[in-house]
């Protein structure tokens, strides 16, 4: 009978163990998730002339310009302010720009016009950690320190009347940033994320090979048609660099969303 009783109490106790350890609220420590960005914009710059000489050799510029950015991140919460974790990054920026300069008298001075075209595309990979200042809200505010490398190449094509001039511009460099963000927990698992910019200082080298070529005189230097292409210059240069800046613009705004599990 003892024996019955002791086996009856285990029974309740280990009962009613489990039935606390299933009434407590399961923490998701683990996440996954990312932002991208994307902006794109068209500039007409038109001067203001008043009568038909021109001083100051001004110009039409036409510049479009547009970019676009991703970065995946999984990480982990380390307590309840304070999360840990590794992104990566991809980021692309094409701006073309076309000006028209008008030399001594209107209509009889002769136009100058330039085209240049820069498309950069840049990977890169960091470690960052997390604070958040308002963990018990759904609206959170938040810091993230980060540390990572990133490696960019830059093509620039630049058309000046006869002559052209090209340009393949290799970036490497690390990164130590500081960016804010907030964050709005949608459920227990899923939350949405802003990261709006913040303060970086970036140091590394840059490797530049530029290539300038002129047409005779047959040549039509926008389409190559004719003639017989000339190359005059090929050089390489190479240098380093550091900077601070801050990236508080809308370019730099991110919008994504996070799995928690």
């Amino acid at each position: 009978m003892k024996i019955v009783n002791v086996l009856f109490v285990l029974l309740i106790s280990c009962y009613s163990l489990n039935a606390q350890d299933t009434a407590a609220p399961k923490i998701n420590n683990y996440f996954v998730g990312g932002a991208a960005s994307f902006s794109t914009s068209t500039n007409n710059n038109t001067p203001n002339i008043v009568g038909t000489i021109i001083i100051s050799n001004p110009s039409v510029d036409d510049i479009k310009t547009t970019s676009y950015s991703f970065s995946p991140t999984m990480g982990r919460r380390i307590s309840e302010h304070l999360s840990v974790g590794l992104r990566l990054r991809y980021a692309y920026t094409s701006v073309s720009t076309e000006s028209t300069s008008m030399l001594q008298f209107i209509p009889s001075g002769p136009p100058v016009v330039s085209r240049n075209n820069r498309i950069e595309r840049s990977y890169g990979a960091g470690i960052f950690s997390r604070y958040s200042f308002n963990p018990q809200n759904k609206l959170q505010f938040y810091v993230e320190p980060m540390l990572s490398y990133a490696k960019s190449t830059a093509d620039f094509t630049g058309i000046i009347s006869d002559r052209l001039t090209v340009e393949d511009i290799d970036n490497n460099s690390a990164l130590l940033s500081a960016g804010v963000g907030l964050m709005y927990s949608v459920s227990d698992r899923f939350r949405l994320i802003t990261r709006l910019g913040g303060l970086s200082y970036e140091t590394g080298s840059i490797d530049t090979r530029t290539r300038t070529r002129i047409a005779d005189t047959n040549q039509d230097i926008f389409t190559g048609s004719t003639g017989t292409m000339l190359f005059t210059e090929d050089n390489m240069s190479s240098r380093n660099f550091s900077t601070f800046a801050t990236n508080f613009s809308i370019a730099n705004i991110q919008f994504g969303a996070e799995y928690l599990f």
